[in-house]
This record gives C-alpha cells, sequence and structure tokens, in this order.
C-alpha cells in the first residue's frame, strides 16, 4: 500500500480535525484548568522545608557575647534563607525574632607538612530576637 493512500484508521482519526490541519491531527477540546486545593499537604511541606534549616548553634567566645544582648548564632544549611530561618528558630525554640543576618564562611587551607587539606565553608545566621526573650542552648 502506498503512503499517499488513507486507510479506515487514518480517516477516523482525521475526523476530528479542521480544515488547514496537519494530516493525522487530532484537535482537543480545551481542558479546564485544575483547582487548587490548600490543604494539609501544603503545609506539610512547608514544614518539612523548615524542619532541615538549623543545623546546631555556633558556639564562640564571641557569639556567647552576643547571645546576651539577644543575638543567637547558628549554623544552618547551605540553601536556606532570611525566611526560612526565622520560621525555623520561631517554630523550633517558640520565640520572636526581629532580624536575621547570613554569613557565608569561605573554606580555609589547612597544611600539615607538604599535605594541604581544606577545611570546608559553611553558612551562618544571626538571629536577634525580640526584648525579653531568650534561647537556652547548649
Amino acid at each position: 500500500m502506498a503512503f499517499w493512500k488513507k486507510t479506515k484508521k487514518d480517516e477516523e482519526s482525521v475526523s476530528g480535525a479542521r480544515p488547514g490541519d496537519a494530516a493525522g491531527a487530532v484537535r482537543l477540546a480545551p481542558e479546564e484548568p485544575k483547582e487548587v486545593k490548600k490543604d494539609a499537604s501544603a503545609s506539610f511541606a512547608q514544614a518539612r522545608k523548615i524542619t532541615g534549616v538549623l543545623n546546631g548553634s555556633h558556639l564562640t567566645e564571641k557569639t556567647t557575647a552576643a547571645g546576651e544582648k539577644g543575638v543567637y548564632v547558628f549554623r544552618v544549611r547551605a540553601g536556606a534563607n532570611k525566611i526560612m530561618v526565622r520560621q525555623a528558630v520561631e517554630q523550633e525554640y517558640g520565640v520572636g525574632v526581629t532580624a536575621v543576618r547570613m554569613i557565608n564562611t569561605k573554606e580555609k587551607a589547612r597544611v600539615r607538612g607538604r599535605i594541604v587539606g581544606w577545611k570546608p565553608g559553611f553558612k551562618k545566621a544571626m538571629v536577634a530576637l525580640k526584648e525579653g526573650q531568650k534561647i537556652e542552648i547548649q
């Protein structure tokens, strides 16, 4: 059978086509937009995103002195932003956050004789709390 001859199957598929459409094209009815439902699964996804933000507190002499003034320093995951850190601290410790500052620390070279290694960099967040609120960090 030559390619220019139409079969019964080809005619059925073309029947829904309009004049000027490509051969074999089937025109479908436009789909109605799906209704977006806001339910507990969306809040669960948001909570799941927030739970892995804080990697732990960053304790040094400088950060303990800042803690007395209401500013606490946390190591956070690399993809975290200020909004995620604010929500994570408020959810984890039940305090009000007034400001968040983010810092990316660079990786550092560590040399032992002829061997050069690298200490990986990390991201940290300085979180300022509302007046009179404190966090107990171990």
